[in-house]
């Protein structure tokens, strides 16, 4: 630095060995110096004078310089948060940090003396930082301005499932701006009205997962998060028609897409029953009190529903009644009645004189089962059926003739009745009793000499019966009075016709004196005219007596003859 010199010579001018500048200039007494630029310690100056006649003089003074310091604070810049690095780069002398503007304090860590200091604010804001130096008697500074900024305290928002492919977003800060963008997904998205709004409206072009990312600035600070937002294609619940539920009953015709359904009652007087299960879009719905009702179908699917509501008005069954099962005979005709209110329709309508009367004529050809339908005022229809039977006219066959020798029980054998009809034996004439009267095949008994005649009738309730007649002749005892042992095979024994009807029967032949000839106590048509011993008996006239364990004893003659 320069100072005033000062003199009380006259006519002098100053001088210095190491340059300098003097103001107003060197030949001022008074002048100031100034040393050269970068200068500093002591300089000699020199004042020379001119006294006329007494020659020149001159005088000298030290001057000391001290150099002012070349501060130089470094860079300033912005700080994320309330700290920041300053840099001073030192020049000579000692110098400190001090804060000149700011809306808050700071504080220079480690301490403001140090060029390279920590300084952490108090408050966020723009703040003037100043560098002193000091060198002896001289100073100097610098100033570097240093603006804090707030890290931004964000929230995209909680993100989720979406219904549709619009989603309000719902990011937000504290401090700063943000902006919206997206970081993957299966399309296009577009914000509105622009990316920088918080609570922007985002539409995506497909159904799917999307990450988007919210970044906030604010100034030297920024930040940012993500949120997911899985978007849903919307469901549509259709819960179709609803109409008049008949027997308290109801055939639900839901559609349900993309999610699952529920059926629940909205309104209505009783209790209901979804069958299988209320899930399912095509459930049979009862109630147990008739009215009118309203269902809803709801389907969801992650985060959409849809719900649609039907009103069905239930009815009880109409009452219908198509008569009881019937029988007629095959080729008759049958008026069919039905009992009910409402319009009535049969079949099979062919087989009807007119299907949509309650009492139709019918002449079926066989069992026919007939079937009415009657819908009432409502729309509601019941069904009843009705069996007719036909029956084949019955045919009756009480089997062949019978001719029987002295037997007075055999077997009837009628053909069997079909499995609906009955058939009852009856005496026509003579004598006899049956067994089982109503089997077709029974023993009969108690039979007498000559035509027994039984007639099997055969009936099946609705046609006329059907009857036949057999006849079973008993031919009365038959005994020989002529027998020819020759062994020609023609009435060679004495056989008495009839003689199984006798039980055990006792043969005894006397020649004509009354001797005793021949005796077999269980005879059975074996005797050919031999004696005891076997001798054929000469050809003559002989007596016999029969005594049988059923009946009673005969006794008459008897002739041997075995030429012709």
């Amino acid at each position: 630095m320069g100072g005033s010199i000062g003199g009380s010579a006259t006519g002098g001018i100053w001088s210095s060995p190491t340059g300098g500048v003097f103001a107003p200039n060197a030949q001022s007494l008074d002048a100031r110096w100034t040393p050269p630029e970068g200068f500093s310690g002591t300089a000699t100056l020199t004042l020379t004078t001119s006294g006329g006649n007494c020659g020149t003089a001159s005088a000298s003074k030290a001057q000391t310089v001290n150099a002012i310091p070349e501060t130089n604070a470094g860079e300033g810049g912005a700080a994320c948060d309330l700290a920041f690095a300053l840099n001073a780069i030192p020049s000579i002398g000692s110098g400190i940090w001090t804060q000149t503007e700011g809306p808050g304090t700071s504080m220079f860590t480690p301490d403001p003396n140090s060029p390279a200091v920590t300084v952490n604010a108090s408050e966020y804001g723009r703040y003037t930082y100043k560098w002193s130096e000091t060198n002896v008697n001289c100073s100097n500074s610098s100033e570097l301005i240093v603006e804090y900024f707030k890290r931004p305290d964000i929230n995209p928002g909680t993100g989720g499932n979406n219904c549709g492919l619009e989603y309000n977003m719902n990011g937000s800060t504290d401090v700063g701006s943000g902006t919206w963008s997206l970081v993957s997904g299966p399309g296009n998205a577009s914000f509105s009205p622009d990316t920088s709004a918080g609570n922007a409206l985002v539409s995506v072009s497909d159904y799917g997962d999307y990450v988007f990312s919210w970044k906030v600035v604010n100034g030297a600070c920024s930040d940012s998060a993500r949120v997911n937002v899985n978007f849903v294609k919307q469901v549509s619940a259709d819960a179709g028609e609803g109409g008049v539920g008949c027997d308290m009953r109801f055939s639900l015709e839901g559609i349900g897409t993309y999610g699952v359904g529920t059926w629940t009652k909205v309104k209505g007087g009783g209790n209901v029953v979804f069958t299988p299960d209320n899930h399912q879009p095509d459930a049979v719905v009862t109630v147990d009190k008739i009215g009118e009702y309203e269902f809803a179908w709801t389907v969801e699917n992650i985060a959409c529903n849809s719900t649609d509501i039907i009103n069905i008005e239930f009815h009880d069954s109409p009452i219908v009644n198509a008569g009881s099962d019937t029988l007629i005979c095959k080729g008759s005709n049958i008026s069919l009645s039905a009992q009910g209110i409402g319009s009535f329709f049969w079949k099979p309508e062919d087989l009807v004189t007119a299907p949509d009367v309650p009492d139709p004529q019918t002449t079926p050809t066989e069992t026919t089962r007939f079937f009415v339908t009657l819908t009432d005022a409502a729309g509601c229809e019941n069904s009843d059926e009705i069996l007719v039977e036909v029956r084949e006219k019955p045919i009756a066959f009480a089997g062949p003739d019978q001719d029987l020798d002295y037997l007075f029980e055999t077997n009837l054998k009628a053909d069997n009745p079909i499995i609906y009809e009955t058939g009852n034996w009856e005496v026509l004439s003579g004598s006899g009793r049956a067994a089982y009267p109503t089997l077709s095949e029974t023993s009969v008994s108690n039979l007498s000499v000559g035509e027994n005649k039984f007639t099997w009738t055969v009936t099946n309730d609705v046609c006329p019966s059907a009857s036949d007649t057999v006849s079973i002749r008993v031919r009365d005892l038959l005994i020989p009075t002529l027998i020819t042992p020759n062994n020609d095979g023609e009435n060679d024994n004495f056989v008495i016709k009839g003689i199984t009807a006798l039980g055990k029967t006792e043969l005894i032949v006397f020649d004509r004196r009354g001797l005793e000839v021949y005796r077999n106590n269980n005879y059975n048509n074996e005797w050919n005219g031999e004696d005891y011993k076997g001798i054929q008996l000469p050809d003559d006239t002989y007596f016999f007596i029969v005594r049988p364990e059923n009946g009673t004893p005969v006794s008459n003659y008897l002739v041997i003859r075995r030429q012709r």
